[in-house]
């Protein structure tokens, strides 16, 4: 490798490095709630399912190792945060996760949540229900309506306001 072609190496890793930095935690919430939507689950989700795939380097480690799901792979192309394809890009990535964590005090809620009891047990509780019961975190169309312009459509003889 020649200097330019590291010149132009080290401009690609910054770039990405500066794309991964910039991407906050509302864009990690969007991509976690189209990761669901892909697996045709509702939002909710058990907290450490949710902040283990809203984590820049979780995800970021997956992907890179090949450990990531599909719907996260494709949910973060479909929002423009997919894996960049070439080593500089990956390693940009890589630090702009890192140094993402860091500032959006990502690790730091992990310590925090497993550091209270209260909240460990919390964690393990919904840990505990969503495993037992796998469709209590699912999506189901119920077909109820829920307005007052459906349930007179719905035939029902008196709605009070």
């Amino acid at each position: 490798m020649n200097f330019d072609e590291l010149i132009q190496q080290a401009k690609v890793a910054r770039s990405a490095f500066q794309e991964e930095v910039g991407y906050g935690p509302d864009d990690q919430a969007k991509m976690f709630y189209k990761i669901r939507n892909l697996q045709g689950k509702d939002d909710d989700a058990p907290r450490l399912q949710k902040m283990a795939a809203e984590h820049p380097l979780i995800y970021r480690l997956r992907e890179n190792l090949g450990m990531a799901d599909a719907e996260g792979l494709e949910a973060r192309a479909q929002l423009g945060m997919e894996m960049k394809n070439t080593p500089a890009g990956r390693i940009g990535q890589l630090g702009g996760a890192a140094v993402a964590d860091v500032v959006q005090d990502r690790s730091r809620g992990w310590w925090w949540l497993f550091n209270a009891a209260q909240a460990t047990g919390n964690v393990a509780n919904e840990a505990a229900t969503g495993y037992i019961n796998p469709d209590l975190y699912g999506a189901q169309d119920l077909n109820v309506p829920y307005n007052l312009t459906a349930l007179k459509k719905a035939g029902a003889s008196s709605c009070k306001r």
